[in-house]
């Protein structure tokens, strides 16, 4: 997996050669909420998006996304970025939990799964899905689009 986080990194070298805009646009740092259970593909976002000048918390399960959204510092999020399927609540059950807590929170999710009855449904509902494994700059690209929109 460490192979993965090298990729990461080497694709997100191509700010520095002006093939996307970097952060530097916004007026803020986008702040994301990074969910995943697999720690190393959490690390490995979490480190992309630092690289993309994001501010990054994250979680490893839905029930700690959850409390922090809850806890004070849940107001200060810019963007819930999910993986879809994890085990005990997936994606979908903390998109539904975080829409009562943060109803203005918007969501990005990623899977590894190509479709699923689940995943239509939260297409049919305009929920940007990014696919693992994913570009960077594509996942870069959906998280600047939600928060702007």
């Amino acid at each position: 997996m460490a192979h993965r986080e090298t990729d990461f990194q080497m694709q997100n070298n191509k700010a520095n050669s002006g093939s996307f805009a970097l952060n530097d646009t916004l007026e803020k740092k986008l702040k994301v909420l990074v969910v995943d259970d697999e720690p190393i593909q959490l690390e490995t976002i979490r480190r992309g998006l630092l690289l993309n000048d994001f501010d990054c918390v994250t979680a490893r399960d839905a029930c700690t996304a959850l409390k922090i959204l809850e806890g004070a510092e849940g107001g200060s999020f810019d963007v819930l970025l999910t993986d879809m399927n994890m085990p005990g609540d997936c994606g979908g059950d903390l998109y539904e939990q975080a829409r009562r807590v943060r109803p203005d929170l918007p969501v990005v999710m990623i899977t590894g799964l190509a479709w699923t009855p689940a995943i239509e449904s939260l297409r049919q509902m305009g929920l940007p899905i990014v696919q693992k494994p994913f570009d960077p700059d594509e996942l870069v690209r959906a998280l600047k689009e939600v928060a702007s929109a």
